[in-house]
């Protein structure tokens, strides 16, 4: 799952939750058992969002800028 996002105006206010059931009773209903998303690491409130949903990390990507090194 990819670019679920919710305007700032309208958070806390069921949206987010409301569109990510609607993408699992979808994928469920197309026989899909497991549903895959990502977060960036810095986005701390969508990672908490998630797991409050109940999903756990699967896999790590790692990432070097090497115009910084």
């Amino acid at each position: 799952m990819h670019h679920i996002v919710v305007d700032t105006a309208c958070r806390k206010e069921g949206v987010g939750l409301a569109l990510l059931n609607y993408a699992e009773r979808e994928a469920k209903n197309m026989g899909v058992d497991t549903v895959i998303l990502d977060a960036w690491a810095a986005n701390d409130a969508a990672q908490s969002f998630f797991t409050t949903q109940g999903y756990r990390p699967m896999n790590i990507v790692l990432a070097k800028h090497l115009a910084d090194t």
